[in-house]
């Protein structure tokens, strides 16, 4: 993600530098089941107010197939023609 030509790609300002998740934050959500949460329904909202979003699915792993994201997503409710 901090490859010169991925924060043009996305429209990062060049010098902010990107980090990984804090494992300290991530164990803290996972104790308080945020595992279990369908945050998905919160992004229609968000987006359709003209908040961009990226998702990133990675590339191992059951969960993280790319073709989930995809699935997901075309079934969300967004109201805007760019999307």
């Amino acid at each position: 993600m901090n490859d010169p030509k991925n924060k043009a790609a996305l429209g990062v300002k060049p010098d902010l530098t990107f980090a990984s998740c804090n494992t300290n934050v991530n164990r803290d959500f996972m104790f308080q089941g945020d595992g279990m949460h369908n945050s998905a329904l919160l992004l229609p909202e968000l987006v359709n107010d003209g908040i961009r979003l990226l998702v990133y699915a990675g590339n191992a792993g059951m969960f993280a197939a790319p073709s989930r994201s995809g699935c997901y997503l075309s079934v969300l409710p967004f109201n805007r023609p760019d999307v």
